[in-house]
């Protein structure tokens, strides 16, 4: 088994490291609070299902 290790490097300049902190400091805390149960599936038809139900009402959403 192998394992790729990715490694970034990251340079910013100043106005991006301000634009980064001004957001960090800015930022609001987001409660997400679930409308039911959380369940475990394995029936791949009953999968189809909820993500059709999901789409449908993102689709009705940006409509």
């Amino acid at each position: 088994m192998t394992t790729n290790i990715f490694q970034w490097e990251f340079i910013l300049n100043a106005e991006e490291v301000k634009s980064l902190v001004d957001a960090l400091e800015n930022s609001q805390r987001v409660d997400i609070k679930l409308k039911r149960k959380a369940e475990f599936i394995t029936d791949s038809e009953k999968i189809h299902a909820e993500l059709d139900d999901v789409f449908k009402k993102l689709g009705s959403i940006t409509e």
